[in-house]
C-alpha cells in the first residue's frame, strides 16, 4: 500500500555516497528514509563504540575527542573510501561517479514564468525571503542576478539565481561561459547564507584534477563598487585544503543583529567553520599559544576575514561547567547548522539540532565556546540517527531565535509486509531573545510559541489548498484523510517577523522523485499554501533546501 513503510534494522545501511553527503539513502530508526551522509557513517562508527552519537570532520565533538579521536579517524577514513581518492588529502572529498542528469535541467516553469528569464513572476513585487535549493544546476542561464568570477584554474564562472515565493523552492545555476557542462563536473553547492551574501562551493575543471578546481565563492547582492550589480568573488583556499560542509560553516556580517546593522552595500564579513582537527598540518597555521594547546584540544574555528582577505585558525574548547549543561555523559555535539548572532564580539551559533548550541565569539583574538541547551523534544527517548535537519530547524527572526521540531506519527499495521504507516505529524515552535541566547542561557529560557499536537487539528473545511495535496488511498481504495500515509519531514521556518508559518516537505513514497512543500500557519492551525517541488535529485528523505534573505537584496526590498 502506498505510504506504508517499515523500519529495517541498522544493518541495512548502504554506504554509497555522492561526494556532497547527499542523495544516497538509508532506512532510519525513525521510520523515514534518511541521507546516507558522512554524518551517517560517523553515527555508525560511534554506535559501534557504544556512544550515543558523535562525529568527525563536520562535527564538533568536545570532551570525547581526546580519548577517541585517533580511533574514530581510523574507522572514519576506512569508511570514506567511496568519498575520496586513494592517497588524497584526508580533508578532501571525491566527486560522484556521474552528475545527476536532472542537475543539467533546471525547472522550466521557473525560467519561463516571466517570459524573459528574469527568474520569477513575483520579482516586480519583491520577495523578502526564499526557500533555496541547496544544490545548484549546471546550465547556461542568465538574468539580472548573474555575477561572474575567475575559478582557481582561471576559467570564468557565472552564478544566477531564480527566485520564487515560498512555498515554491527557488534555485541557482552555475556555468562556465564558452565551455560545456562537463567543465563543472560536480553539482555546485550552497554552504551558507546571511543577509545579502551566499557562500558557494563550485568545482571547475577535469574530474581527475578536481581538488585543484574546488573553490569557495562569495556571491554578494548589490555588491559595492559594482553599480548595484551583484558580484562573485573567489576566496583564498582554507588552510591545509580543508573542505567545509553546509552543517558546519556560516557567515557573519560585521554589522548585524545585536548592533543593529543592515546587510547590504559594503559590509565586511567573516566566514567561520567549527571543525575537528584531523591533520597535523593545521598546526602550521596556528598562533604560537594555540600550537601548545593543539596536543590537548581537537577543535578549531576556521575564520576568513574579508578585511584581511585571509584565513586564521584558533583552537577552541568548552569548559567543564559549560559541558555539564548537557544531560548525560560524555559531552557530544554534532553540528547541524550555523546561524549568526552578531554583536561586537561577532558571536556565531554552531547548532546541534538534537541537543544544543555552541556559541563562539569569532572576532575575539582568543575565542572559547559557551553552551545553550535545546528545549525538550516533542518525542522523548533515544535520539534518532537521522540528519537532525530533517526534523528540526532554527533561525534568527527579528530579535529572537526561533526553533521548530516536527515528527511523524506512526500507526501499527497488522498485515502486509510493513509494520507501520505514517499517521500524520506533530510540530512545535519555541523562541528566545537573541540577547538572552548570546549570554549562554539555559533550557528554561525557551518559551513555547505554537504547538500542533496532531495534524488532524488542521482545519480542512473550505480550504482550497487541500485540493493540491497528493491523494492517497487505503487498501480498499478509499481516499484517506489529509496527511495520512504521507512521509513528512524537512521543516523550514519563515523568516518574516510575526509569521508563525512553517514549511514542510511531504512525499507519498520517500523514494519518489516527486514532492510537495506545504505552508502551515502554526498559530491558526491552517494550511496556507502548497507547491510542487521537483525532487528527482534527492530521492529519499534528504536535506534539500534552506531559507535565505538573498531575495530581499535581489528584488529591491529594503
Amino acid at each position: 500500500m502506498a505510504g506504508q513503510y517499515s523500519a529495517p534494522p541498522l544493518a541495512n545501511y548502504s554506504y554509497a555516497g555522492d561526494g556532497h553527503g547527499r542523495r544516497s539513502t538509508c532506512f532510519s530508526g525513525d521510520g523515514c528514509r534518511a541521507a546516507m551522509t558522512i554524518t551517517g557513517i560517523r553515527n555508525i562508527i560511534l554506535q559501534e563504540l557504544g556512544l550515543i552519537r558523535a562525529g568527525l570532520h563536520t562535527a564538533a565533538v568536545v570532551g570525547i575527542s581526546i580519548v577517541f579521536g585517533p580511533l574514530l579517524l581510523s574507522n572514519y577514513t576506512g569508511l570514506r573510501k567511496k568519498f575520496q581518492r586513494e592517497g588524497s588529502d584526508p580533508w578532501s572529498w571525491e566527486a560522484p561517479d556521474a552528475m545527476e542528469e536532472g542537475s543539467l535541467h533546471p525547472p522550466a516553469r521557473w525560467l519561463s514564468s516571466a517570459g524573459d528569464d528574469d527568474g520569477s513572476d513575483d520579482a516586480a513585487a519583491g520577495i523578502p525571503w526564499v526557500l533555496l535549493d541547496l544544490e545548484g544546476y549546471v546550465a547556461d542561464h542568465r538574468n539580472s542576478t548573474t555575477a561572474f568570477a575567475l575559478s582557481p584554474c582561471g576559467k570564468q564562472v557565472q552564478v544566477t539565481f531564480f527566485l520564487a515565493r515560498p512555498p515554491r523552492v527557488s534555485y541557482f545555476c552555475a556555468f562556465c561561459p564558452g565551455h560545456g557542462h562537463t567543465e563543472i563536473p560536480v553539482e555546485p553547492m550552497i554552504l551558507a547564507m546571511e543577509g545579502n551574501l551566499v557562500l558557494l562551493r563550485i568545482v571547475v575543471g577535469h574530474r581527475k584534477t578536481i581538488s585543484e578546481g574546488d573553490g569557495l565563492y562569495i556571491y554578494q547582492a548589490n555588491g559595492a563598487g559594482h553599480g548595484g550589480a551583484p558580484s562573485l568573488k573567489l576566496l583564498p583556499r582554507a588552510p591545509v585544503g580543508c573542505v567545509f560542509y553546509s552543517d558546519q560553516v556560516g557567515i557573519l556580517l560585521r554589522h548585524s543583529r545585536l548592533d543593529g546593522g543592515g546587510g547590504g552595500g559594503k559590509d565586511e564579513f567573516v566566514v567561520a567553520a567549527l571543525c575537528m582537527l584531523c591533520d597535523p598540518g593545521v598546526s602550521a597555521h596556528l598562533h604560537e599559544g594555540d600550537k601548545v594547546r593543539l596536543e590537548y584540544h581537537r577543535q578549531a574555528v576556521f575564520v576568513y576575514d574579508s578585511k584581511l582577505d585571509a584565513w586564521r585558525v584558533n583552537i577552541v574548547s568548552l569548559d567543564e561547567q559549560q559541558q555539564q549543561k548537557q544531560p548525560g555523559s560524555p559531552f557530544v555535539h554534532l553540528n547541524s547548522k550555523v546561524i549568526a548572532i552578531g554583536g561586537e564580539a561577532g558571536t556565531m551559533a554552531f547548532v546541534d539540532l538534537w541537543q544544543g548550541i555552541l556559541l563562539c565569539d569569532v572576532l575575539s583574538g582568543n575565542p572559547d565556546l559557551r553552551y545553550v541547551t535545546m528545549p525538550p523534544s516533542i518525542k522523548p527517548g533515544k535520539l534518532p540517527m537521522d540528519d537532525a535537519r530533517l526534523f528540526r530547524d532554527i533561525a534568527v527572526v527579528g530579535d529572537r531565535i526561533v526553533y521548530v521540531e516536527m515528527r511523524n506519527n506512526r500507526k501499527p499495521v497488522l498485515n502486509g509486509s510493513y509494520n507501520f504507516t505514517f499517521d500524520g505529524w506533530k510540530a512545535k515552535t519555541w523562541s528566545m531573545p537573541v540577547a538572552v541566547a548570546a549570554a549562554a542561557s539555559s533550557e528554561e529560557d525557551w518559551s513555547v510559541d505554537c504547538d500542533i499536537v496532531s495534524s488532524d487539528d488542521i482545519v480542512v473545511d473550505d480550504n482550497p489548498h487541500f485540493e493540491l495535496l497528493p491523494k492517497v488511498q487505503d487498501s480498499e481504495g478509499r481516499p484517506m484523510p489529509p496527511f495520512k500515509a504521507l512521509a513528512t519531514c524537512h521543516p523550514a521556518l519563515s523568516l518574516n517577523e510575526d509569521d508563525t508559518t512553517v514549511y514542510i516537505m511531504i512525499k507519498i513514497d520517500p523514494e519518489d522523485g516527486e514532492a510537495w512543500v506545504i505552508a502551515v500557519d502554526m498559530s491558526n492551525k491552517e494550511l496556507s499554501g502548497v507547491a510542487e517541488f521537483p525532487s528527482e535529485r534527492i530521492r529519499g528523505g534528504n536535506f534539500a533546501y534552506v531559507h535565505s534573505r538573498i531575495s530581499k537584496y535581489l528584488t529591491g526590498i529594503r
